[in-house]
């Protein structure tokens, strides 16, 4: 009977070890598979950020044709293409490229089916129309001077974000009650702004350091990102950084200060209009 009892007071103090062991196991590993996804989800979140700024300030070609012949004449007309999706006001198009009646020619409105500007030359129906694109100097919104910098929790740019010809407006804001960063995206084409909607959450702060060049263009953006996971014995923090160069838009203020030189012609396009209302 005595051994009997000992055994038993044995097995229930061991037991009891045992369980006590593998509930703190089970309770360290949900927190760190916890910690793990939120660690996934900041990397995932960065990732996202960085390639669109990335491709800020791109601008796609566009080709199209005339539905209808065209009477040269120096006073601005506006003339009837198949296609104007993504022709904006501001934009420079070649008509004819490689024929006898070339002429390249800035847009100065655009319609539904039409573009407006000064043609000087004769072409007949279905002549070529081509937007040989150069990059936006404004692909990244800021109200910067030249040589600057500035941090906000906010983040708008514009451009082929996602290199499939059409060009979109994207916003990153930062909700600090519900610790969420909310995105929209909008087709320039659109007539009003996309509903931001939440992509990460569990963020406690995000900041976008913007730095201007010596002509005024954003090239670069610093992000920071800062994630918390909780659970009751201890608080895990994850902070990533990194920093961006908008390729586009330094190559447009490239073209910007070769514009400048003697003999330079500027073809840079202008911002949109409706990033410039939609941004302010």
């Amino acid at each position: 009977m005595l051994e009997l009892l000992l055994a038993v007071t044995l097995f229930l103090v061991f037991g009891s070890a045992t369980v006590s062991l593998y509930t703190a196991n089970l309770k360290r590993f949900g927190a760190e598979q916890y910690t793990g996804e939120m660690n996934q989800s900041v990397r995932n979140l960065m990732a996202l950020i960085t390639l669109e700024i990335q491709q800020a300030g791109s601008h796609p070609d566009v080709t199209t044709t005339t539905s209808a012949p065209i009477t040269g004449s120096a006073t601005p007309q506006a003339i009837s293409v198949t296609e104007t999706d993504n022709l904006n006001v501001g934009d420079w198009v070649t008509i004819d490229p490689g024929g006898l009646p070339e002429e390249t020619v800035k847009i100065t409105a655009t319609g539904n089916g039409t573009i407006t500007g000064k043609f000087v030359k004769n072409h007949n129906t279905n002549a070529l129309v081509v937007l040989f694109a150069q990059p936006f100097t404004g692909g990244i919104v800021s109200s910067l001077g030249a040589g600057s910098s500035s941090t906000n929790n906010y983040l708008r740019f514009f451009g082929d974000i996602n290199n499939d010809g059409t060009l979109d407006y994207v916003e990153y804001t930062y909700n600090s009650a519900s610790k969420e960063v909310l995105r929209s995206i909008t087709p320039i084409s659109a007539d009003s702004k996309s509903a931001a909607t939440a992509i990460a959450e569990n963020v406690s702060a995000i900041s976008f350091t913007m730095y201007s060049d010596s002509l005024a263009c954003v090239t670069q953006v610093r992000i920071s990102i800062t994630s918390n996971s909780y659970n009751k014995s201890q608080t895990n923090t994850i902070t990533l950084s990194n920093t961006v160069t908008a390729r586009s838009v330094a190559a447009a203020s490239r073209l910007k200060a070769l514009a400048k030189q003697p003999g330079g012609v500027n073809h840079l396009p202008p911002t949109p209009s409706h990033v410039v209302s939609w941004s302010t």
